[in-house]
């Protein structure tokens, strides 16, 4: 199973969204399981495969990631113990007769406050929080691993313990950016200063960029191609459309719709986006 972290430190780029239609596009196209990780205590991404609803069941229930990181005092504790399965809305996902499928473990706002109190815990046994909660994802990601053929990794925005954590497992991470002055400088921090002493992704050249919310104007065109120059972009950009928007609501818990009413007029242009970054991953 590979590992690609969907991380940038600016929120609001898309990677959520991104996280999404990916996951779907990769697992319809290429016939691939995918296993998506909301590590965001936004849990915006959760919210667009299980519906608002749905979530709050998730919660309910005690089956989200922040439940997962509640019971690691507990030997017994299994990632696998919380994965949602067939998470997508797509239909043509549910009839097909091969493999692939989005599979889900879901986040929950309550994260962040979870998060904080363990790293403060593990601080006080001396370890590093980073090192210790990259090292337990390792551990529950390989477990599972011959179950999937890539885990998508939707990372919070800023430099969490849990992000560094996912950027130090990655195999390949993906940054979503808008073509615009501020988001790029939060690029150019990100990738100089956030990921490149603890990443061996981008150590190793396996750092991209995706644009998936382009307007274009001529300032936009100015700074997308300043990004084609300085990083490993993938192209198509996907340009800024209400389909995305409507693809990212999902609106009752057993609502379905195909591809193509999903995402209508982008499904061409992210297929081809999807089909481009997996010639990087597979």
């Amino acid at each position: 199973m590979k590992i690609l972290a969907i991380s940038n430190l600016k929120g609001g780029v898309g990677k959520s969204t991104s996280t999404m239609f990916l996951s779907e596009h990769i697992a319809l196209y290429l016939d691939k399981r995918i296993l998506v990780l909301d590590l965001d205590p936004q849990a915006n991404c959760s919210a667009m495969f299980l519906s608002t609803k749905g979530l709050t069941h998730a919660h309910e229930t005690s089956s989200t990631l922040l439940h997962f990181f509640i019971g690691l005092g507990n030997s017994n504790v299994r990632l696998s113990s919380y994965i949602r399965s067939s998470a997508s809305d797509v239909v043509d996902l549910k009839k097909l007769r091969g493999v692939a499928r989005v599979d889900l473990v879901p986040s929950d706002i309550g994260l962040y406050f979870v998060e904080h109190e363990l790293t403060k815990a593990i601080l006080n046994q001396g370890r590093d929080p980073d090192e210790f909660l990259a090292a337990c994802l390792k551990r529950q990601l390989e477990a599972i691993g011959a179950s999937y053929d890539l885990a998508i990794l939707d990372c919070a925005p800023g430099f969490s313990p849990l992000t560094r954590a996912a950027l130090r497992i990655a195999d390949f991470v993906v940054s979503p950016t808008i073509a615009d002055e501020v988001s790029v400088r939060s690029l150019k921090e990100f990738t100089k200063r956030g990921m490149g002493g603890i990443c061996p992704a981008i150590q190793n050249g396996r750092h991209y960029v995706i644009v998936p919310i382009f307007s274009s104007n001529w300032q936009t065109k100015r700074m997308l191609e300043y990004i084609k120059g300085e990083y490993k972009f993938v192209e198509p950009r996907i340009g800024y459309s209400v389909d995305i928007i409507r693809a990212a609501e999902r609106i009752r818990v057993d609502s379905e719709r195909s591809l193509r009413e999903k995402y209508n007029g982008s499904v061409k242009d992210i297929r081809r986006l999807a089909e481009r970054l997996s010639e990087y991953i597979f």
